[in-house]
Parts: C-alpha cells; structure tokens; sequence
C-alpha cells in the first residue's frame, strides 16, 4: 500500500511541478496527461480502502429499498420462470418507486463523493479515514442533491421535448438520441461531483469551474469519464449478467441481483477514483489556440488548497495490509445479502403473486392437444394435415426439460385427440382414410375411421393399422378436420364421440351422425358404440376451428355427457347419458340459435363441458351473436334448465378493424369449481378466472402472463387441463411474434394459480 500511495504521490507532484512556458505556433507538444491504460492501472491499486465502506453503506441503503418496493407490489406483478415481472403497477406505486429510486441516486452520488475524498487523499500523500470522507460528503450533500436535480430535470425536459418532434416515429434513432443525452448529463453531473467536496463550492460554482478547468482539454476528460465511470462499470455489468444467464428459475434472479449488487458497488468506487484522478490532473494536451496564439492555461485545482481541506487524521497510522484484507474477505458475504433476501421473496411469494412456469413447445402444427399424465407432467400432442404425429413429453412438472418423438401416420387428417390415462399412458384417437373402398381423388365423400392407440412416454406403436377402429363413416374432402373427434378417460378405459359431416357443403345446417363409444381398456380390442344420434353440427366461415365442435366428459358412475355446437348458427346441444352404457339419454338444446351481427362472430371458437361433483355440468361457449364467452350452469343433473353468466367479452385487436372474440378454456379445479382461460384485449394477457362459484357469478382474475401479443387476428388458442395438485396449466397455441409462430405451455406453482 505504501509502494502505490508513494508512487501516485509522485504522479500528482510531478504534474503539479509542469512548467507551462507556451509553444511555439509550429510545435504541438506531447499530452503529458496518462492515457486510460496508465489511470487504469492507478485506480487499481487504490481500490481497497474505498471498497469496505462502500459495500456496507451500499447494502444498508439497498435492503430497506428493496424491501419496500417488494412489499409494495401485491396485486401489481407477476412471476415467470423465477423472474419478477411487473403487470400494470399503480399510481401510488410508481410514485413511491420514483422517490425511492432518487433516494438511491442521491446516495450513489453521496457515496461517490466520499471515494473521491478518499481517494484525493491518497493521491496528496494526506490519508483521509472512510467515516471523515463520508462526513464530508454529506455535508455536501445539499449541492449535490442540488445538481442531480438540475441535471434530471435538464434530461427530462429534453426528452420530453424530441417526444413532439417527428424524431419519436423514428424509434431506433430516438433511442439512440436518448443514450446520448445521458451519457453526456452523466458525464457532466459526475465531474462536477470533485468541485463541490474538494473545493467546497455551490452547485452553479461547480459548473463555472468544469467549464473552465476543461478548456482546451474537454475531449481528454470527457473520454476518461465516458470510460472509466460509465462504459467500464456497464460492460463488468453486463459480463456478470452473461455469467448470470448460465442459471435458470430463482437461481438466475439470486444471480442477476448478486451481480447488479457487486457491479453497483464497483461502479462507485471505480467513478470516485477516476473522478478524483481525472479533476487533480495538471496537465494540458496544448496552451496555443489554433492560430498559434499563446493561450492563458486554466486556473486548475489548487493542490496544496485542496490538501489543506481534506479531512485528515491528526496523527497518522501505518497502514495495515492484513486487516484490509479481512475486512474485504467479511465484505464479499454482506454483498450477498440483498441477492438471498429476494431470493427468499420469490421462493416463498409471501403477497401470493401469480407463479407460473413457462416453456416453450417445440413442435410446430395446426392441432394441439394439452394432456396431464397422472404423474402430474405435462404432455402436447401436435398433429398438422399429412404431417406425422409429434409428441412432447415434460420430464419435469414444470417441464424445463422435454423430449419430443414423432410417429408417421399413413392417409392421416388433421384431427387428433388425447386423454392421459391412469397408469401413466396415453390414449390417441386419431383419423385415417379407409383403405377398403376407397373413393376416388375427385370424389367429395371420402370412407374415414377413427383408430384409437396406446402411446407411452417412450412413443407410440409402430403399425397404427394394426390400432383398433372405434368409428367409421364419411368425410367431406373439403374438410381436413373432419371428422370431429373428443375423447375423455373413464376408468381404464376412455370414452370418445365421433361427429361425421354428411352435408355437401361446409354451410350446410344438416344434422349429422354422432356417435358415443365406449373402451373399457386398453388398446380397445371390442370398441362399444352406445349410442348414435343425429345433431345440428354445421361448419362455420373459420373451417380451423371446426376441431372444437365436440367436447365430452363423464358424470356420476361414468356417463357420458356430449355438447355439440352448430357452427352455423351457433346452437349448442347436450346429450346426457342417464347411465355409464347410455341406455337412456336426452337430447337438448341448450343454447338457442343465434343471429350474426358481426363478420368477425360468424364462427365461435368451439364448446367445452364439464361436471362438478354436484353432476350438474357447465358449459362454456361464445355467442356468435355478439361475441360474449358464457358459462351455462345446468340446474339440475339433466339440465333441463340453464343459468348463463357471462365471462369475457369481445375487444380491439392491433390491425383488425372490428372486435375480435377471445378464445377460452374451461377446466375444473381439485374443488369442482370452474376455472376459466381467457384473453384480455385491454391489457393484452393471458388470463385465468377463477370462479368463487359454481356458476362463476363470484370470481378472481389472475394474470398468467403478459408478453403474448394480442395484435394479430385471430388471437392464440387456448387449452386447458388441472393437474392432481390443482394447479391449472394452460397451453398457448398460434402465438405470433410478427412472422415467427410460437407455442408455449403455462404451468402454475400453486392451486387455482394462487387465487384464494
């Protein structure tokens, strides 16, 4: 220590002994100031004795901020993948953010202003203790505070004022204009900054004397500023947060904010000492103006004044290179301390944000299907018209890790459906065309059969003909997802109702053959056909939705519970089983049909059924009438009458000039309550209604995630299904991010996504 202290002595002394005798007009002497590798090297070996103090300062001053923020934001963020994501925070909280972050400012700059006293110290030979210096700077303090304010205000006005100039359309060149400006205001705030605690001068002093001591020599000191106060600190920052990338979930957000502590402190110290270089540096690049003129050199920093100020010990002490070296070693676990604290904060969600896990599926295709295995991992079946089945597997409930197989499917459509069975299996229905009697190519009336296979994690079996045939009957060529298949697990076994389109066209309201099967196991070797009925089941405008015509479920002792909507008209029938074989069902209609106010509400997004533990199903479905998603709650097991309440509406999409409807799922939570997935327009989010209620006329809004587009028509599919822990998990599907499509799957750490 005493090497280095001696040798930067000699440094500032041999600077303050330079004679400025002038030039001659033909001569330009060499910069006599050290370049940014020699300053760097200075600042280096005086690092220690400001780190201590500024460390422990820094974190008694973070954690209370830290702490007040995070307590702050109940009902106002979210957490995905471990990482806290603010969603729509309040008036009051963006105020009390904006205070407690110019309490943070001020006491950076406090703290910079006690590195460059001691720092100062160091290099005059006058060794000035942590608590003096700091004394010092908060006595300065009200300059100081004085000058960030004028600078923030100068930076605000000036933003504010290219916001109303045609620069604002130009976002790239704006933004680059924005940096600018701050990188300059920092530049100039910070060199003011030695002045106010060395010279102890007024703020508006402060700038006369930068501006003057700078002459002839701005560029030099505005370049070791630029660098050594904001680029060096920024880029050790953002190689930490490389470094920090390496971990996921809680571990990368305790990383990142160990990294934005360490980096925080370092920038501190590093801006303190080459502020304190930088301003005690006596040397010019010239003293001739261009012409030749002998030109007056500034009045620069008195070094014997500004000794003479420092506030010194009144006796020396031998420096201690071993306790130094302990009290930095205690210094690394503090630094510790706020990254652990918000560790903690987000591991045990004390205000109960939402916590979702979020993942990206792989395959790429025009029909998913979301299935939860019984050991609560997820899996998504993916199926495109002539492409081959893909199935991913989560090997972990919050599937961070996943494996993908394929399976080829001869003559296949499009349609797929998926139920997870008991024992960890999956059971997949899906469509081939006939190979006996076949139709010809331009014939419009195609022999279709449904198969139905056992697939496991490992993959599915190879010869799918082979696979037992549940349904047959006749596809229109028209419609590559017809038929329409929904299957669901019932004991062993699954039950599944197969629509068969019979009109001649796409539009066309005539009824339709529906058929309920039953397998009682696996794989299905004597397929039972309980009943057949014929329904109103007409294509809508939107032939992609045409897979969500059909939804099937199982009440009390297994009976099965089918709702058909018409797509036409936007009717909706409930077939209810009165017994697991169907020997006696009713067949009505729910919802009545309806008239079309919209283009853009001509097709709904299909029907999904469910049945509480009370066996009184709910039925959700949007109006094609004016776009509204309903909840239909049956009255009684056989639903003779409904109660609708109404669970989203419509909203403004980014290039659609009209409303859009938004899509939905429906799933029932480990109480039988309904849970519903929806979009909202406003906010552009996913969202989950939790209802209090078995009709959801009582119900909480959770906000699932918020960084899905909303401005592409139409919006993302949704699908849904509640593992045996209840926490919903939800499958986003046709998510577009311009040109590039993107599929994700939401998984909730908690029950009803923490909703109460």
């Amino acid at each position: 220590m005493e090497e280095a202290e001696s040798s930067n002595n000699r440094l500032v002394k041999d600077m303050a002994d330079e004679k400025d005798d002038g030039v001659s007009p033909g001569r330009m002497p060499k910069p006599e100031a050290p370049d940014i590798l020699t300053a760097i090297r200075l600042l280096g070996r005086n690092l220690a004795a400001p780190l201590v103090p500024v460390a422990l300062i820094s974190v008694a001053l973070t954690v209370p901020v830290l702490a007040i923020l995070l307590m702050g934001l109940d009902g106002q963020a979210l957490i995905i993948n471990g990482e806290l994501r603010f969603d729509e925070p309040r008036l009051e909280s963006l105020v009390a953010g904006s205070v407690l972050t110019g309490v943070l400012l001020a006491g950076h700059l406090v703290m910079v202003a006690m590195v460059v006293v001691m720092v100062a110290g160091s290099l005059l030979d006058s060794r000035v203790p942590a608590g003096r210096a700091l004394l010092r700077a908060l006595r300065r303090s009200g300059p100081l505070l004085v000058l960030l304010i004028l600078t923030g205000g100068t930076v605000m006005a000036a933003v504010a004022a290219m916001a109303v100039t045609p620069l604002v359309t130009h976002t790239g060149l704006f933004v680059a204009l924005v940096l600018c400006l701050l990188a300059v205001s920092t530049c100039w705030l910070l060199l003011t900054v030695p002045f106010v605690v060395l010279e102890e001068v007024g703020p508006f002093k402060a700038m006369s004397r930068l501006w003057e001591i700078s002459r002839a020599r701005r560029m030099m000191m505005f370049r070791h500023a630029l660098v050594l106060t904001i680029l060096f600190p920024v880029a050790l920052g953002l190689c930490g947060r490389a470094l920090s990338s390496q971990f996921t979930g809680i571990a990368n957000s305790i990383a990142e904010a160990l990294v934005g502590t360490v980096a925080s402190v370092l920038m501190v110290v590093l801006q303190g000492a080459a502020l304190a270089t930088v301003s005690l540096n006596q040397s010019y690049p010239f003293s001739a103006d261009p012409f030749g003129r002998a030109r007056k050199k500034p009045q620069t920093l008195d070094l014997a004044g500004v000794s003479a100020r420092l506030p010194t010990r009144t006796h020396s002490r031998k420096a201690r290179p071993v306790r130094t070296a302990a009290l930095l070693a205690l210094t690394l676990p503090v630094l510790t301390v706020p990254a652990l604290l918000y560790g903690e904060y987000l591991q045990s969600n004390p205000l109960g944000l939402p916590n979702v896990a979020v993942s990206e599926v792989t395959p790429r295709a025009a029909n998913y299907e979301l299935l939860v295995r019984s050991d609560a991992k997820a899996a998504v079946v993916a199926r495109s018209p002539d492409d081959p089945l893909q199935i991913q597997v989560c090997t972990h409930r919050e599937c961070d890790h996943a494996s993908t197989f394929t399976h080829p499917v001869p003559d296949g459509r499009g349609q797929v459906r998926a139920a997870a069975l008991p024992d960890g299996t999956m059971a997949v229905a899906l469509v081939t065309i006939s190979k006996h009697n076949a139709a010809e190519d331009d014939d419009e009336r195609i022999p279709m059969e449904v198969r139905l296979m056992r697939c496991t994690v490992q993959g599915c079996p190879k010869e799918i003909e082979k696979s037992p045939i549940i349904a047959k009957g006749i596809g229109l060529k028209g419609r590559t997802l017809s038929p329409t298949i929904a299957i669901a697990p019932s004991g062993r076994g699954i039950v599944a109702a197969v629509l068969f389109d019979i009109g001649e066209n796409e539009y066309e309201p005539r009824p339709s053959p529906m058929h309920i099967v039953r397998c009682d196991d696996l794989p299905c070797q004597a397929p039972r056909t309980l009943t057949t009925a014929r329904v109103p089941a007409g294509g809508g405008w939107d032939r992609r939705n045409d897979k969500d015509r059909v939804s099937i479920t199982t009440g009390a002792d297994g009976r099965p519970i089918v709702a058909i909507e018409d797509k036409h008209s936007g009717a909706v029938t409930l077939i209810n089983c009165a017994d697991a074989e169907c020997r006696h069902s009713a067949k009505r209609q729910v919802v009545e049909p309806s008239g079309r106010t919209s283009f853009r509400y001509l097709s709904s997004d299909g029907v999904e059924v469910a049945v509480p533990p009370d066996d009184r199903p709910v039925i959700l479905h949007r109006r094609i009438s004016n776009g509204k998603v309903r909840l239909l709650r049956c009255r009684t097991p056989s639903c003779g009458v409904v109660d609708a309440v109404t669970v989203a509406r419509p909203g403004f999409v980014g290039g659609s000039p009209d409303y859009t409807w938004p899509t939905r799922a429906l799933a029932l939570d480990h109480n039988g309550l309904p849970l519903i997935a929806t979009h909202d327009f406003d906010g552009g989010k996913i969202i989950l209604l939790a209802c209090d209620a078995a009709d959801c006329s009582r119900r909480e809004t959770v906000v699932l995630h918020n960084d899905i587009p909303q401005d592409y028509y139409p919006p993302a599919n949704l699908h849904m299904e509640v593992d045996r822990d209840g926490r919903p998990q939800v499958l986003v599907s046709g998510i577009q991010y311009g040109y590039r499509g993107s599929t994700r799957l939401l998984i909730c750490r908690d029950a009803r996504c923490g909703a109460s």
